[in-house]
């Protein structure tokens, strides 16, 4: 299991993705970021074209690179078991913003947070879809990824790479 940080100490681990105005930091982005493929064909969720991969920081890349192994294992390399998971869906990966409704930076900015099928799995639903597949997230907290799906505002369709506790 990957040692990821606490979310209050995510600038520390994973760096400032802000540059000086605030903006995201093209410089942060080259270090840091890369493209992670999936085992299987994924597709943007909100008009379903095919994703070459999801842009992730490379401190928690290769635990993400294990958990997609292990699911598609799981799957027994099938895109049909893995479009039935909502995991052929991605609603995104690093995206430079704020928290929804907040005043910090999401998980996202920092490349260190992905999601899948929102629309099955939104924020604020009460039962996220992907509750229905344990193993599907057991797959990413033995790796230490925390779902936002067992916070107290589900966000179902969420995996992030540092800890709310």
């Amino acid at each position: 299991m990957t040692d990821f940080p606490r979310q209050k100490d995510a600038v520390d681990f994973y760096g400032n993705p802000a540059g000086d105005n605030g903006q995201p930091s093209l410089t942060w982005e080259r270090e840091n970021l890369v493209l992670v493929a999936v085992p299987w064909r994924i597709f943007t969720s909100w008009d379903k074209k095919e994703m070459r991969g999801i842009r992730l920081h490379r401190k928690c890349a290769q635990s993400f690179i294990k958990i997609a192994k292990a699911i598609w294992r799981f799957s027994e390399e099938s895109q049909m078991l893995i479009a039935h998971y909502g995991l052929d869906l991605c609603g995104g990966g690093y995206n430079f913003r704020l928290t929804r409704g907040g005043s910090v930076l999401s998980m996202h900015s920092f490349g260190a947070a992905v999601d899948f099928d929102p629309e099955r799995n939104g924020f604020g639903k009460k039962n996220p879809r992907l509750i229905e597949f344990p193993k599907i997230i057991d797959f990413f907290e033995s790796e230490g990824w925390e779902w936002g799906g067992r916070w107290k505002k589900k966000d179902g369709m969420h995996f992030q790479a540092v800890s709310t506790k």
